[in-house]
C-alpha cells in the first residue's frame, strides 16, 4: 500500500475496489458458476502456461491488470472463485482458478522482488545508519512495529532485535542477505509452478498465505517512505521503518520453506485476532489529533496502523465469510485515510468495523 500525500496521490497496487452491493445468497454450486462466468467467460482468458513461471520485472502498465484491478484485488477475486469452486466440488473450475491465482501470486512476487533489488543502496543506507543512534537515544524505536511484523512473518522471538542491530551497524541489507532473499523468491516461483502442474490446492493455500504477507509488508515499507513528512524527525523514522521491514521480509525469505508450512492456529481464530488488533490500533490512532508525544510519532502511528490493516487483509483473504467483500472495502477506506490527515475518516472506520460482524465461519 503505497501512500502519497496530497490531492495528486494515485491508486497503488494495494488499493481496494469501492464498496459493492451485497449479492443475494446463493448455493455454493451457483456461486462457483457465477464466479467462473465472470472470470473465465467470453470476456476473459485463462492464464498462459508460461505466466506463473515468469521471472521478468513488472512493467509500469502491469500495476493495474487487464481487468482494471490492482494485483491484490485481482487475487481477491480469483481466490473467491477458487473457494467457491472447491466448495461446489467442481474440479474443472477449481483448477482454472488455481492457475489464475498462481499468476496473481507471481505478479506480487515480481513487485516484491523489484523493491528488494532497489532497497538499502547507497545514500539511503547511509542515512539509516546515521539515524539509528538518534532514534535509539530517543527511544523512538520502541514504538515501531518491528515485533509485530516479525510475528506476522512467523519469525522466532528476537529476530526484530537482530534486525535493529543490523540497521545500526550497516543501515540495511548486505549484498549477501539480498541475494539469499532473492533466492527465496525463486524458490517460491518453483513452488508455484509445482502447485500449478500438480493442481495441488493445499500447496497453493500455503503459498497464498506466505506470498501475500511478503507483498503486503513490502507495500507497507514502500508506503512508509512515501508518507508526507510532518516534522524534520519524521524523515529519519521513515527511512528506518522501510529498511527494517524490508530486512525482516528478507529474513523470512531466507527461511522461506519454514514460512510456507502449515501453522497450528485456525484461519478464523487468526482473522479474529487480526481484526481485534486493528480495532485497538485504530483506537490508539486517535492520538494523532493532539501534539506528538515523541519525535516521529505521526509516522510511527501511521505505519503501525498500516501493518494492522495489512494483517487483517492477509488473515481474511481466503475465509469463507459473508461480509468479507464489505470488510475489504472498509480496509481500503482506512488505507486512504492513513496517508492523509483525515482523522475523521479513521474514527468513522473504527465505528464501522465495530458495528460489523467480525470474521467468522459462514453458516450454510
Amino acid at each position: 500500500m503505497v501512500y502519497r500525500s496530497g490531492p495528486e496521490r494515485r491508486d497503488s497496487f494495494f488499493r481496494t475496489s469501492p464498496p459493492r452491493r451485497e449479492p443475494e445468497k446463493t448455493s455454493a454450486v451457483e456461486q462457483a458458476r457465477q464466479q467462473a462466468e465472470r472470470l473465465f467467460g467470453q470476456h476473459g482468458k485463462p492464464p498462459r502456461e508460461s505466466e506463473a513461471g515468469s521471472s521478468r520485472l513488472p512493467r509500469p502498465e502491469d500495476t493495474v491488470s487487464s481487468e482494471g484491478l490492482p494485483p491484490l484485488d485481482r487475487l481477491f477475486e480469483h481466490e473467491q472463485a477458487r473457494a467457491a469452486a472447491r466448495a461446489a466440488r467442481d474440479s474443472r473450475l477449481a483448477s482454472r482458478a488455481l492457475r489464475e491465482v498462481a499468476v496473481d501470486l507471481n505478479n506480487l512476487l515480481d513487485l516484491s522482488e523489484e523493491q528488494l533489488r532497489l532497497s538499502a543502496r547507497g545514500r539511503a543506507r547511509q542515512t539509516v545508519k546515521e539515524a539509528m543512534p538518534q532514534l535509539v537515544a530517543r527511544s523512538s524505536l520502541a514504538a515501531l512495529p518491528f515485533g509485530e511484523v516479525a510475528d506476522l512473518l512467523g519469525l522466532p522471538p528476537g529476530k526484530a532485535d537482530e534486525v535493529v542491530d543490523a540497521l545500526t551497524r550497516r543501515g540495511g541489507l548486505s549484498p549477501g542477505e539480498r541475494y539469499d532473499a532473492l533466492k527465496g523468491i525463486e524458490w517460491l516461483r518453483e513452488q508455484l509452478r509445482q502447485a500449478k502442474v500438480t493442481e495441488d490446492q493445499s500447496l497453493l493455500d500455503r503459498l497464498v498465505r506466505f506470498i501475500v504477507k511478503i507483498a503486503v509488508l513490502v507495500g507497507v515499507a514502500v508506503g512508509a517512505a512515501s508518507l508526507g513528512a510532518f516534522a524534520v524527525e519524521d524523515w529519519a523514522v521513515k527511512g528506518v521503518v522501510k529498511a527494517g521491514i524490508i530486512a525482516l521480509v528478507a529474513v523470512a525469505l531466507q527461511r522461506v520453506a519454514d514460512g510456507v508450512r502449515d501453522r497450528g492456529r485456525g484461519p478464523y481464530a487468526a482473522a479474529r485476532a487480526a481484526h481485534d488488533a486493528l480495532l485497538d490500533e485504530l483506537t490508539a490512532a486517535q492520538a494523532l489529533s493532539g501534539p506528538p508525544a515523541y519525535a516521529g510519532e505521526p509516522v510511527v502511528v501511521r505505519v503501525r496502523l498500516a501493518v494492522r490493516i495489512g494483517s487483517a487483509r492477509i488473515a481474511s483473504l481466503s475465509l469463507d465469510w459473508q461480509e468479507k467483500q464489505q470488510y475489504w472495502a472498509i480496509l481500503g477506506e482506512a488505507e486512504e485515510a492513513v496517508g492523509s490527515d483525515r482523522l475523521d475518516a479513521l474514527a468513522r472506520t473504527l465505528r464501522t468495523l465495530r458495528a460489523l460482524t467480525p470474521p467468522e465461519r459462514r453458516e450454510r
